[in-house]
């Protein structure tokens, strides 16, 4: 169950990238806006390492307390994703031509006739071939089959 529940969202997710790229509409590029911000935290944990006044170091009296903090504070889907903004998503779906109509092709017009006497086709070859084939059929009946000692049924 958890192996076709895994098919079926790897499936959903390559569907959901690949189909914007085989359609030509759509392209990923990377946020840069998100690199800063991440860099700006790796910054900030580096900072915040040094002056936490043990040197990185943690005891586990207060690790603990930090653990039960983090739980209590909400584990919560909600609470987690609720702060997050568009600066906080890696990859940017961006939509090429933005502002542009989609170029049409031009319509051929399509020339009616209203003469009943003009045809698409031979008129006289359709005919040529309807009695080959009456021909064809009347030859095939008057000719003598193989005759054999078994009844037809």
């Amino acid at each position: 169950m958890a192996i076709a529940l895994f098919i079926l969202m790897a499936t959903f997710v390559a569907l959901v990238i690949i189909l914007p790229l085989l359609s030509g509409m759509f392209t990923y590029k990377p946020n840069p806006s998100y690199l800063e911000k991440r860099k700006q935290t790796e910054k900030e944990k580096l900072k915040s390492h040094r002056d936490d006044g043990y040197g990185g170091y943690i005891p586990p009296d207060e690790q603990l307390e930090l653990e039960k903090q983090a739980k209590s504070s909400g584990s919560r889907i909600y609470s987690k994703i609720s702060h997050l903004t568009p600066d906080d998503i890696p990859i940017k779906l961006q939509l090429q031509n933005q502002g542009e109509l989609k170029s049409r092709t031009a319509r051929k017009l399509v020339t009616t006739d209203s003469n009943p006497n003009n045809f698409d086709y031979d008129l006289n070859e359709l005919i040529d071939e309807e009695l080959e084939s009456d021909r064809a059929e009347k030859s095939k009946a008057y000719t003598p089959s193989f005759i054999s000692n078994r009844e037809e049924v």
